[in-house]
């Protein structure tokens, strides 16, 4: 359920913790805190937060998309360092959770224009672009963690359509990585990228209409 001001300030009560504090304390620990699990845990609050644009002017603030950012470019960028099975679930863990939140939030266009400006097309576009027919065949995949990834990957793809990025995301190779998707057994890869492909069309309709 979206929120309002004053549904928060009924939630919280009198002495409870004000929404943008709250979050400013969540980016605060994620900086300090070794702990691995912890991390977790407040990527997944933030990204959960995400869903509510009354908390938008809050993550502009703390530069919360920028650590959604941070974290998929790290793990794009360092994926050939040795790390341990528990460092591993969790570079995994966070890169779900901050594509989660990603696909959130990316729609707001403060947000998104911090989320271009990290080459955040290119960086979810990487997702997208190794994909391959015989990834997720089963509805019920067991690898969640990457196949939700996927997803956000993809959805994101598809609400940067009608932003700067739209050249980028309608370049030959990535209109064919779509077109072959769309036959994906997966329905909703499938769906996905038949989402994306109709609307890059729209949008090049309306350019060709004036």
């Amino acid at each position: 359920m979206l929120s309002t001001p004053a549904r928060l300030a009924q939630r919280q009560g009198k002495y409870g913790t004000p929404r943008h504090e709250y979050l400013q304390q969540l980016v605060r620990d994620y900086a300090r805190t070794p702990h691995h699990l912890r991390r977790e845990e407040i990527v997944a609050q933030l990204a959960n937060f995400a869903y509510d644009p009354i908390n938008y002017a809050a993550f502009r603030e703390l530069h919360v998309m920028e650590l959604f950012g941070d974290l998929i470019n790290t793990t794009t960028t360092d994926a050939t360092q040795k790390e341990s099975e528990s460092e591993s679930k969790t570079r995994r863990l966070l890169v779900e959770f901050a594509m989660g939140g990603i696909c959130n939030c990316v729609c707001d266009p403060a947000l998104q224009r911090s989320f271009l400006a990290l080459d955040g097309a290119s960086q979810v576009l990487s997702y997208v672009m190794k994909l391959t027919l015989e990834d997720f065949t089963s509805e019920k995949t067991e690898d969640s963690v990457a196949f939700n990834t996927t997803l956000s990957a993809l959805t994101i793809c598809f609400f940067l359509l009608d932003s700067e990025a739209f050249v980028e995301l309608t370049e030959d190779h990535v209109v064919t990585q779509l077109t072959t998707l769309l036959q994906h057994s997966n329905t909703q890869i499938a769906n996905i990228a038949a989402a994306f492909l109709t609307r890059s069309q729209e949008l090049i309709a309306s350019v060709h209409a004036y």
